[in-house]
């Protein structure tokens, strides 16, 4: 599973910093994102990402920075 966060945390370069994987049965990879950080830049990564067919995402406990990013 390491793999999954390398490859996702490679994709998403240094704009992420902080992860965990949750196991090798339910491939899934969580991140916090701080929000003094270029949020409409994550935002856009993710959604190409989802458009190229490498993830789907989710959000949860967003802020309205998030929302309007």
């Amino acid at each position: 599973m390491l793999g999954h966060r390398s490859a996702v945390g490679g994709a998403l370069g240094d704009l992420v910093v902080q992860g965990s994987v949750f196991s090798d049965d339910l491939p899934l990879v969580a991140f916090n994102v701080p929000v003094s950080w270029d949020l409409a830049g994550i935002k856009s990564l993710l959604v190409h990402g989802v458009a190229d067919g490498w993830w789907h995402f989710e959000t949860a406990c967003v802020t309205d920075d998030w929302i309007n990013a």
